[in-house]
């Protein structure tokens, strides 16, 4: 179902451009599929929007690491270590797995 999601959140966005948590889902739906890319840039779209939504910066960070791009996810653990610790460390675990 995540091809259908696709398409679904992508006529969501572009009916609401500005629409931050169908940007995460697309990434999400994307991740499942092991689009990663795309994944980041769909959640790099939903953080432009709301840049403090600590799930996103979670999301992201964890696709970095399915692309073996440590930096990239630290970069995002950093920022989330201000937004919530705990997922920090979550996302910290998954990049030293």
């Amino acid at each position: 179902m995540n091809k259908e999601a696709i398409e679904a959140y992508k006529q969501a966005v572009g009916i609401d451009p500005d629409y931050a948590g169908a940007y995460n889902n697309l990434g999400s739906a994307y991740g499942n599929l092991g689009e990663y890319k795309k994944a980041i840039e769909a959640y790099k779209q939903s953080i432009r929007i709301n840049p403090n939504d600590e799930m996103v910066h979670f999301n992201i960070g964890y696709a970095y690491t399915f692309l073996n791009d440590k930096g990239s996810a630290l970069v995002q653990y950093k920022i989330l270590k201000t937004l919530d610790p705990e997922l920090a460390n979550k996302l910290f675990d998954s990049i030293y797995e």
